[in-house]
């Protein structure tokens, strides 16, 4: 017979183990799946489809469901909520992120649009500015040619 510890990680596999110890494996195998990073549980189609096959070979188990079966599962099930509300949690999280990089993507483009007619108003404000020292030196011309123009 085989130790668990050299059984396969496919709980779905023939084994001369026993139906009991195939049981526990089935369990201890999803169980450590659950217990993998959030990402790898997302992304690692691998352990998705381990977790289905020791799925599917525990509800395939006649008379599967005994005291200690069921104090696994509650186990199991715990193991799993938790997953799940990491799992709501991080969804959750992903839009608020979201929500406010979008805020912030909307500020900076007000930002840069006030900027840019700020930029462009200071530079109507400096023409303008030259334009009255042009004049003003102009009139003050005048005013000399005038003043000569008098005096003759």
């Amino acid at each position: 017979m085989k130790s668990a510890s050299k059984a396969s990680t496919s709980a779905s596999s023939k084994t001369s183990s026993s139906p009991i110890s195939q049981r526990v494996n089935a369990i201890a195998s999803m169980r450590s799946i659950l217990e993998q990073p959030l990402d790898s549980l997302v992304h690692d189609f691998e352990l998705i489809r381990k977790f289905q096959e020791s799925t599917n070979f525990l509800l395939s188990q006649p008379n599967f469901l005994n005291e200690d079966m069921f104090g696994m599962l509650a186990l199991f099930f715990e193991s799993l909520d938790s997953k799940l509300l990491q799992i709501s949690t991080v969804i959750e999280n992903e839009k608020e992120i979201q929500t406010i990089q979008k805020g912030y993507d909307e500020k900076k483009a007000t930002k840069s649009k006030f900027q840019q007619e700020f930029e462009q108003t200071l530079k109507k404000y400096e023409d303008t500015k030259q334009e009255i020292s042009r004049i003003k030196k102009e009139l003050q011309r005048l005013e000399n040619v005038k003043d000569l123009t008098q005096m003759k």
